[in-house]
């Protein structure tokens, strides 16, 4: 029987994510109607990189903080120092990440076509420092089942960063310093995370044993992290490579809203990954299994309807927002992408089974598989065919990610009768 905290806090985190995918899609509209598709993929290719350089700089330590809390849930003061020695493990890692990265910033700039975009991603960087911190406290909130402050920091981040927008665009701000929606945004979150955990950080101390743990746990972690995450825009960034930022422009605003409706499943796995490690680790093997069907059957009976009338009111609603004449050529890459994650929806809810169970290093194999399928086909298909190779080849890595859970799953869970899901 599912409880009914576990279905408000479905119900609360679907309408957050939902308003948090409609500002997202209202950021893109906003770019491409104010300034152009060359601005809108220049956009995307700095949110690609954000994106990519936070799982590389976070390390996955928030995973560890996930899931030994989760584990430690009675116990109040150990649950604390978890958490005090997770922000510390992470702000340490950052800080050397970062100073790295600022030293090799010219790397950046084989994805775009002109040296001055690609020089104001230092202007990313303290953006990640505090994203991968939020990440952390995040992951607090999470295990501890807080889940209507987590709906609740979920949609203000892309409200503050509609506003920065708005206030750009106001101020004639030149389209490329779009970039600074990222710092104003995350730098805003932290505060408002941090205010809410000062007191419960007050006794914690420092522990070397806490933070061996997370370092150990995080980077076995972070190796598939910072894959799955890249995954989401690797196409993005290969047709940064390989194309214009024109045609980057034109592709993500198909492919934004295909990751705004893959954002939902995210719903019920960010709901649902504290039970699923207290029933692991209770040895209740049924109620572990039930969950899991339960919710991948729930998921496909919701969402593949829903994606199929995306599928149908993408092209008109292109015409009714003015956009069809600049981006009909997204209409295809659109329908790709759809398809694709629709094959495999509704196994995306247990993308993080294996980190939550105790397999941190089959969880990155499993986000290696995702990630060097996506990345060969787009590599192979984009010069032959642009975008719609790119959105061809991302649809089948999502289509894959089905087939890679289920023989993973039978591998390490099958205690559990997870062949017959």
């Amino acid at each position: 029987m599912v409880s009914k905290k576990l279905k408000f806090d479905t119900i609360l985190n679907t309408i957050s994510f939902g308003l948090a995918g409609v500002a997202g899609l209202l950021i893109n509209v906003i770019i491409a109607y104010f300034y152009d598709s060359v601005i809108l993929g220049i956009f995307n290719l700095y949110f690609a990189i954000f994106i990519g350089l936070s799982q590389l700089v976070g390390a996955g330590i928030h995973f560890s903080v996930l899931k030994h809390i989760t584990q430690f849930e009675r116990r109040i003061k150990v649950g604390r120092r978890i958490l005090f020695n997770g922000l510390i493990a992470t702000a340490v890692n950052a800080i050397l990440w970062l100073i790295l990265i600022y030293l090799a910033q010219n790397v950046f700039k084989i994805f775009f076509t002109k040296a001055e975009y690609a020089q104001l991603i230092v202007l990313l960087l303290p953006a990640v420092f505090f994203y991968v911190l939020n990440k952390v406290i995040l992951a607090f909130r999470n295990a501890k089942k807080q889940m209507t402050y987590y709906a609740a920091i979920i949609i203000l981040r892309p409200v503050l960063v509609l506003i920065t927008l708005w206030l750009l665009i106001a101020f004639s701000v030149a389209g490329k310093y779009t970039i600074l929606v990222f710092i104003v945004s995350e730098f805003i979150v932290f505060v408002i995370l941090f205010a809410g955990i000062v007191v419960s950080l007050k006794d914690a101390r420092i522990s070397t044993i806490w933070l061996k743990k997370h370092f150990e746990h995080g980077y076995k972690s972070a190796i598939g992290s910072v894959l799955i995450d890249i995954n989401t825009r690797v196409d993005i960034l290969l047709l940064g490579y390989f194309t214009n930022e024109k045609m980057v422009g034109i592709y993500s605003f198909a492919s934004l809203i295909a990751e705004g409706f893959n954002q939902l499943p995210i719903v019920f796995r960010t709901v649902i990954n504290p039970y699923l490690t207290e029933s692991f680790y209770k040895k209740n093997k049924d109620d572990f299994y039930n969950q899991m069907r339960t919710g991948r059957n729930l998921t496909y009976k919701i969402l593949v309807p829903m994606g199929l009338l995306m599928i149908a009111a993408y092209p008109p609603a292109l015409k009714i927002i003015g956009l069809y004449p600049d981006y009909h050529l997204s209409i295809w890459p659109f329908i790709f992408l759809m398809i694709g994650t629709l094959i495999s929806v509704g196994y995306a809810p247990f993308l993080m089974i294996f980190n939550q169970t105790g397999f941190p290093m089959t969880q990155s194999f499993l986000y290696f598989l995702i990630f060097i399928t996506n990345l060969i086909l787009n590599y192979i298909l984009i010069p032959i065919w642009g975008i719609n190779g790119s959105a061809i080849a991302t649809g089948l890595a999502y289509a894959a990610i089905m087939l890679f859970i289920e023989i993973l799953m039978r591998q390490k869970l099958n205690t559990f009768q997870t062949k017959n899901l």
